[in-house]
């Protein structure tokens, strides 16, 4: 398993939304677990779990375009830093290693601002959308209340994309492309970059697209009140496209009310 990278994220989520206004909860549990050097073994962690909640709205700015703002309030427990041998080789079970984790883990609070504008020009052929959003302006950093290393904060996306969507007999379908981590300059092009497709057929949906350099695809399923989703794709670990794939699947489900 050295240089084997573990990954698991899981989320849930509700909202609650109205004609220009919005609030919502949030759960999401994630790792990224790496073990290194096995004359020395270090388990390289970082370990986040959030909770917290999402208020916000959207200004009509034209026909066609639309101002949108939300505050965000997140509770973080987190483990980032590494796990030497000397930890590794007092545990014996899952029990100790929880203890350990808790005894390495930190809390905090964070507040974070979102910011959205959209413009849809649902007068022309395809429906073309451009939007530009801004998630944790200025980053979202998180207030130490408990153990001594403060959460890792989470950095700001400035994103640009575009959308065309439209139908034909028995089916509709949409293409986007985004341009991602605008501000980031340790961040490659081909990892910025991501396009993707969908085709709407009944009660399915298949997708495909392109995700950090490296191809991806999807698939759908509605059933009324309940959708399917699953997704598989690869993220990019080094600094550019094709020098460390990791590949992933993700899977949803939803339910809708209204």
């Amino acid at each position: 398993m050295y240089g084997d990278n573990e990954w698991f994220k899981a989320q849930g989520y509700s909202t609650l939304t109205f004609p220009c206004f919005g609030l919502g909860a949030f759960y999401t549990a994630y790792g990224d677990l790496i073990l290194h050097v096995p004359s020395f073994p270090t388990i390289q962690t970082l370990i986040n779990i959030d909770n917290g909640f999402v208020v916000g709205g959207a200004i009509p700015l034209t026909p066609n375009v639309a101002l949108g703002l939300n505050v965000k309030r997140i509770s973080r427990n987190s483990v980032d830093q590494p796990i030497g041998v000397d930890t590794l080789a007092g545990l014996s079970g899952s029990t100790n290693l929880q203890a350990t984790l808790e005894n390495l883990e930190s809390s905090g609070i964070g507040y974070g601002l979102d910011a959205g504008l959209v413009a849809r020009m649902e007068d022309q052929p395809l429906n073309p959308t451009l939007s530009l959003s801004w998630r944790d302006l200025g980053d979202t950093a998180f207030q130490l209340t408990r153990g001594t290393l403060n959460p890792p904060s989470q950095k700001n996306d400035l994103v640009v994309g575009m959308t065309i969507d439209g139908s034909l007999p028995l089916m509709g379908f949409s293409a986007g492309l985004e341009y991602r981590h605008i501000t980031d300059s340790d961040t490659q092009l081909g990892q910025k970059i991501h396009m993707g497709a969908e085709l709407n057929l009944a009660m399915f949906d298949v997708r495909a697209g392109l995700y950090q350099g490296y191809p991806t695809y999807g698939a759908g399923f509605d059933l009324w009140l309940l959708n399917f989703d699953v997704a598989s794709y690869t993220v990019e670990r080094g600094y550019y496209p094709g020098q460390t794939p990791d590949q992933r699947i993700k899977a949803a489900i939803t339910l809708q009310l209204s």
